[in-house]
């Protein structure tokens, strides 16, 4: 079913104006004149729940994307019409909690969810599910809810409809003028996802600390019997020296051993290396950041997709039209969608489900010269970042920029290692208060940058770059922060004194 915003204005209207009995009432007596003894058996319980008593209520949902927001108060300043009405549902009269739980243990409120209500006024329409789905793709905004709502009266062991109110791993409240939003995950133990609280990665509400590394090849050498040894040795060096995740590719466009020969079309042999990987670091003990596409030409990435799409009739002109072209966009979607729903051949587990993948990355290094003022790569990533989280909720997402400082930041400008970092379509701040995204990434190329040879120089912009990136994690985003990339070329001059080489 879906519900419109019309009709979330309205029960939020209702709600303050009237009184929730008031509400029960009339939608229990629109059940029963339509005969929908699903739907009455749910308005009874909520009604009786409300006439002894019970004013408080949990919510549960299986969308982390949206809890997230919630729970931050981010729905109040908005411009998404429907964070701001449920928050203005939430923060009514009464104490509210919020559980998220994966949409695999949600089958009840999934049930509740698919109760057919044809017919129901549009008031009571939303106060029977308060939202089943939410799906406006013109505003290019897609959650996928599943909400039960569940009256009690405190925290302890009361039952209403089989939910129990003693949970285990509870976060600290959030406070609001007038609710309090209580977050709560249902996991089980052992091999969790790895989420965020505030600038800290987090494992079953523990700190979680990264120690990692880059292996871009994992998946092509998998590819071949030859060399899959190379994968398992890596992946053993690393476990047994204390690293704890692995940056990856998760893409090979249109090249050799290519996963994605074309759009869509993919190899299952590659695929099957893929899963390889993901099963292999499950086994070390050591997670996955899965990079999904490149900027750079390097398997394939960007020129590929825009090759693809001049193959087919479009007149593309400039590599950066993968941002903006809807039909290279929709090429990635599909990309991202196959990854994701991908069911590992190897552990048989879905990719979105499995908690040894740390992170989505939209792509490696995005930069859209053409548009130095930023908003066609902006543009872009707030898509896709939805786009990620409407495929999977569970995972983190992050975007794999380089950290640069555009035109929206003039006074973090000073930061940039030269003037051209300002202009390549990026801006730090600005890209990591996407919706959507969990943490933030930066690069060090200090040789690449500011000069080849290696110098005193190089630390002092490698110190500066890394405090200003903290400092905006801690400041503006409330997000990690991780410098996913850094090095010198072996080939720079100076690279061989060893003093600046080890200090770097």
């Amino acid at each position: 079913m879906l519900v419109t915003v019309d009709e979330l204005q309205s029960l939020c209207f209702l709600l303050w104006q009237f009184s929730v009995q008031d509400v029960l009432d009339i939608g229990l007596s629109w059940a029963r004149d339509h005969d929908t003894s699903r739907s009455e058996s749910v308005l009874e319980g909520s009604r009786v729940a409300w006439g002894i008593g019970l004013r408080q209520v949990e919510v549960e949902c299986d969308n982390a994307l949206l809890m997230e927001s919630l729970l931050a108060s981010g729905s109040v300043n908005s411009r998404m019409v429907e964070l701001r009405l449920i928050h203005g549902i939430l923060n009514h009269e009464w104490k509210v909690n919020v559980f998220r739980i994966p949409r695999s243990q949600n089958a009840f409120a999934g049930h509740i969810a698919r109760l057919t209500v044809f017919g129901l006024p549009n008031l009571v329409q939303g106060f029977l599910l308060l939202i089943n789905a939410m799906e406006t793709c013109k505003r290019c905004f897609l959650l996928s809810l599943a909400f039960l709502m569940v009256f009690f009266e405190n925290l302890g062991t009361n039952v209403v409809f089989g939910f129990n109110g003693n949970y285990k791993h509870h976060s600290p409240h959030f406070s609001t003028i007038q609710g309090i939003y209580d977050m709560k995950d249902v996991e089980d133990d052992g091999w969790q996802m790895v989420e965020t609280k505030w600038n800290q990665f987090i494992v079953n509400g523990q700190p979680y600390y990264v120690n990692g590394f880059n292996t871009y090849w994992l998946m092509v050498m998998a590819a071949d019997q030859c060399t899959r040894g190379k994968v398992s040795e890596v992946f053993q060096q690393a476990s047994s020296v204390g690293l704890t995740v692995c940056r990856t590719w998760a893409f090979n466009d249109g090249q050799w051993r290519a996963l994605q020969k074309s759009p869509s079309v993919y190899d299952e042999e590659v695929f099957k290396a893929l899963d390889f990987v993901v099963s292999e670091a499950k086994k070390y003990k050591i997670r996955l950041i899965l990079c999904l596409v490149n900027n750079w030409d390097a398997y394939g990435g960007k020129p590929q997709y825009v090759k693809c799409g001049k193959a087919t009739g479009l007149n593309l002109t400039s590599d950066d039209e993968f941002f903006s072209h809807p039909t290279l966009r929709s090429y990635y979607k599909a990309h991202v969608k196959a990854v994701l729903n991908r069911v590992n051949t190897s552990t048989n587990i879905t990719y979105k489900d499995d908690p040894t993948i740390f992170a989505w990355e939209l792509m490696n290094e995005p930069r859209c010269t053409s548009d130095p003022s930023g908003d066609t790569l902006q543009s872009w990533i707030a898509e896709m970042a939805v786009y990620v989280k409407s495929l999977d909720a569970k995972h983190l997402v992050e975007i794999g920029v380089e950290g640069f400082y555009g035109p929206l930041a003039p006074a973090r400008a000073q930061f940039n290692p030269n003037s051209f970092a300002t202009q390549v379509g990026t801006d730090f701040i600005r890209n990591h208060q996407t919706l959507g995204v969990d943490f933030a990434s930066v690069h060090i190329y200090a040789d690449s940058w500011i000069s080849q040879t290696i110098s005193d120089a190089h630390l002092q912009f490698t110190t500066t770059w890394m405090e200003a990136h903290i400092e905006d994690a801690e400041k503006y985003l409330g997000m990690p922060v991780i410098f996913a990339e850094f090095g010198v070329s072996s080939k720079d001059p100076g690279y061989n004194s060893i003093v600046p080489r080890c200090s770097y």
